[in-house]
């Protein structure tokens, strides 16, 4: 069995450093690695040369992949995420709305293998507060069993 990851790099940019005199560049890459089928990483890095910066970025989503529970696609219940003053919710989908999210939730979600959901984001519209608000959206998703027993629906 063979275990294929897709990688996408969301996001790559300069800073440049002043300190007396010299101009320091560093190079900042975000990248997120999925199976389509629930697992995914997230991976951060910085350095001065660009495909170093890359390449560690995907190693360090390499070592934070994780599984969520998903169901026909979608999230099997709706969930609230929050970092900061970021806000994110995540609402499952029935089968005629695809995607009703935007700007790097879609690729997020993509990659990740959930096609039948929608989302709002409210507060911060900050790329990182965003992106720590859904890994704590998905840290709080329950299976479709667990949520099944609470409820008590048979």
């Amino acid at each position: 069995m063979s275990f294929i990851l897709y990688k996408k790099l969301i996001k790559t940019y300069k800073v440049f450093n002043k300190n007396k005199g010299l101009n320091n560049i560093d190079y900042i890459s975000i990248i997120i690695i999925g199976d389509k089928n629930g697992g995914f990483g997230i991976g951060k890095s910085s350095n001065s040369n660009q495909n170093i910066s890359i390449f560690k970025a995907l190693s360090k989503a390499k070592s934070n992949f994780f599984k969520i529970s998903l169901k026909n696609g979608t999230i099997t219940h709706p969930i609230i995420g929050k970092f900061s003053r970021c806000f994110v919710k995540l609402y499952p989908s029935t089968n005629r709305i695809l995607f009703s999210c935007g700007s790097y939730l879609r690729s997020i979600f993509d990659i990740i293998g959930i096609y039948k959901i929608s989302s709002k984001i409210y507060g911060s519209k900050n790329f990182y507060n965003v992106l720590n608000a859904i890994l704590n959206a998905f840290l709080n998703l329950r299976s479709f069993f667990f949520v099944k027993k609470k409820l008590n629906v048979y």
